[in-house]
Order: C-alpha cells, then structure tokens, then sequence
C-alpha cells in the first residue's frame, strides 16, 4: 500500500463502523462492538476499489468509457448523466456532491449549476479534448483531494442500501444472515462495498436484462444457503461472475458487454485474493 493511503486521518475506521452498524439496521450487526476496521484497513479499501476503478491512476478520475454514454468520475466512477441523457443505470455523482455539500464542505464552483442540469460534456470526444482545461483539471484535483470522502460515501450508500434489499427480497433470511457474516472481515466488507458501488445494489427494475440483475441482491440470493462463513466471500465471487456472465448473455448485442467481460472477472477475483489474504 502506498504511502499516500497509509497517511489518512485519525478516526476514518471508527465512522466507517459507525456508519455501517448504524444504518444498515439489522440488530445482529449493531449488538457487536467488538467489530472494527482500523485506520489502515479503511485505507486499504479505499485503495483497492481506486485501484479497480482507475488503475490508482489520478488521469482516470475524469473519464468516459469507449462505448459508454456518460462520464465516470472519482474513485468509484460514479456515473454522471450528460444533459439531456437519461441511462439506465443509476446516477451517482449527483448524490456524492450532495452527500459532500450536507456536510458543509466545499466543491469547484463551476460544478453547482452543473449538479441538477447534468454533465456538461456531450461526448467522449468533447471530455477527452478538454482534458487539460482548468475545469477538467480543477474537477481532477479535487476529486484527488476528497479520496476519503468518497470511501466514506461508498460505505454510506452500501449501509443504506440494506434495508432496502432486505425488504425486496423474498429470501430475507438468507440475504440477512449473508451480510452479517460477510461485515465481519475485511475481505467481505470490501466485496459488498465494491460490489454495490461497481453493478448496484440490483434494486432498480430499470437494471435488468432480459429481467434479469445483476447487483448486490442478486448476488446475495444466488449464494447458496448453507455456505460456510469462511467461504462466504468466495461464493460471493463465484456468485457475482456467474451473473456477470449472464449480464453479458442477455445484453443487447450493439452494447458488445462481451469486451468488458475480462476486466470484470479480474475485478471480482479480487474479492478471492481479499479472502486468501492476497491483496
């Protein structure tokens, strides 16, 4: 781990414990305080969902995907509709400025009239040219500047998100109890984390092909029920590549979902490497 991630600030693993325990609202998980991520295992997740994202590379903070119709931005790549455009998956950039602003904490000026009109770029081609405008740069080094937040955000969003899955799915039980076991760890608090902020939370109808997701729920409820807790993040992985596959199976063939499909199993397999304390 570099020295950048080593040097965060005191406290970050007892909010990223307070926030989950606290709203993921399932009683099991708040009853065990014993539970904590230190100062270098909140960095460490951070890292590696940069890592994932961007190559732990500052010059992808600002990106747009060939074939994709939107912007990616920050650690987690959170999608930013351009104006105008509406995609169907989830809009995430929008939420985390808001999430930074609640907090009385400043953004680049010339975001806020952006934030409720959509990006303002209108192609790959038109973010590529401006990659060394003061706008792109400024977005950069800020985005730079807030790593912490970011993680602190993507914890945030997968907490909220677990009532909402518990009261979607007809499994309840099982996806509960797969939770509670996968916070338990390091490697499975980082698979659940990565894994809503890289497919979702599989909530949205709007996520489907061919009726069928591919987020977190879904993965949650392929794991099959009497795995055991020391296997839990390899089912996991085993589970998200098997829907991962048929993501690709059923995506409309002019999206060629296919040329992704390498970069998201070696993503994945990263949860693996976490469990056999390879990362």
């Amino acid at each position: 781990m570099s020295e950048r991630y080593r040097q965060r600030p005191a406290g970050i693993a007892m909010r990223l414990v307070v926030l989950l325990y606290t709203l993921a609202a399932i009683p099991a998980c708040r009853s065990e305080p014993e539970i904590r991520l230190t100062d270098q295992q909140a960095a460490w997740l951070g890292h590696q969902i940069y890592r994932n994202e961007c190559g732990a590379d500052p010059r992808y903070l600002v990106a747009w995907n060939e074939g994709e119709e939107f912007p990616s931005l920050g650690i987690g790549h959170f999608i930013w509709y351009p104006r105008g455009y509406q995609g169907p998956f989830q809009e995430v950039f929008p939420r985390f400025i808001r999430h930074i602003q609640s907090q009385g904490k400043s953004i680049p000026d010339w975001l806020t009239p952006h934030i409720d009109l959509g990006a303002p770029w209108r192609s790959r081609e038109e973010l590529i040219s401006l990659q060394e405008s003061k706008q792109v740069r400024l977005l950069r080094q800020w985005l730079a500047e807030t790593l912490t937040e970011q993680t602190l955000f993507m914890v945030q969003r997968a907490a909220e998100a677990v009532p909402r899955l518990l009261e979607a799915t007809e499994k309840k039980r099982h996806v509960e109890h797969h939770i509670q076991e996968m916070i338990k760890t390091p490697a499975g608090l980082y698979a659940l984390i990565d894994y809503t902020n890289f497919k979702g939370e599989g909530l949205s109808p709007k996520e489907r092909y061919k009726g069928q997701g591919w987020g977190l729920l879904q993965v949650l409820e392929a794991i099959p029920e009497n795995t055991p807790p020391d296997k839990l993040v390899i089912a996991f992985a085993d589970a998200a590549d098997e829907l991962l596959r048929r993501r690709v199976a059923n995506s409309p063939p002019a999206r060629n979902e296919q040329r992704w499909r390498p970069g998201w199993k070696k993503r994945v397999d990263t949860y693996r490497q976490a469990a056999r304390g390879e990362l």
